[in-house]
């Protein structure tokens, strides 16, 4: 026990066992410090119960999230890939460019064109076309009408980086739904400023773009 600690008990200013427990979270604070490369202030409240290190931990891997992942997209110059468009399209080619508001494609079956970014639900790999295709279904009732995506963004689905990040965390299934009625579930990959991957229940990786979602929510509430 150290001499201060001692000498509190020895002069009856400190009960034995409030020693021990002050003893105790000292230690912790030492190896949460270490475990997790906290400062020292936080890891004391963490080890005197006025912290979660769950919710600490989470917070620091949100804002990691948000930094390392922010201008993360699925569109890369030279993949092949499917585009799912508002209202049904399913084009497939290679990018040969991504600009701000567009991408350009040579298409699978000749021919190159421009696809505004507004147009387009989600992307994902050619290759996967079939799979995402059997993965999706229709819900006229929660189509938008016109099922277009709002050009104001105060007028898209409000979905916060926050409700992706616990979607993910918990490793939530969901259900996505898009703006032309279109339903998806899957898991939340990962997420950045515009869009957000997910894997979908037949294991089929997209990346949703956010402005065309209608609808977010924990799969079992659908």
């Amino acid at each position: 026990m150290p001499f201060q600690l001692a000498m509190a008990v020895a002069r009856e200013a400190l009960s034995f066992e409030d020693a021990i427990a002050r003893m105790a979270r000292a230690e912790r604070t030492e190896t949460l410090m270490a475990r997790h490369e906290l400062a020292r202030s936080v890891a004391a409240q963490i080890a005197h119960g006025h912290l979660s290190l769950e919710a600490v931990l989470a917070r620091r891997r949100f804002a990691q999230m948000r930094t390392t992942d922010r201008a993360r997209t699925s569109m890369v110059v030279g993949a092949h890939l499917g585009l799912a468009q508002v209202g049904g399209a399913r084009p497939t080619g290679v990018a040969l460019a991504v600009g701000p508001y567009d991408i350009t494609m040579r298409w699978e079956g000749g021919g190159e064109g421009i696809v505004r970014k507004m147009d387009i639900k989600y992307v994902h790999d050619a290759g996967e076309l079939r799979r995402v295709r059997k993965a999706t279904r229709t819900d006229k009732a929660r189509a938008a009408d016109p099922p277009e995506v709002p050009t104001k963004p105060q007028h898209r689905y409000p979905l916060k980086d926050q409700r992706l990040f616990d979607a993910f965390a918990a490793e939530e299934e969901v259900g996505v739904w898009f703006v032309d009625g279109e339903l998806l579930r899957g898991r939340v990959t990962w997420f950045s400023r515009f869009e957000f991957g997910m894997t979908l229940k037949n294991d089929a990786p997209i990346g949703v773009l956010r402005h065309a979602v209608r609808g977010f929510s924990a799969a079992s509430e659908l």
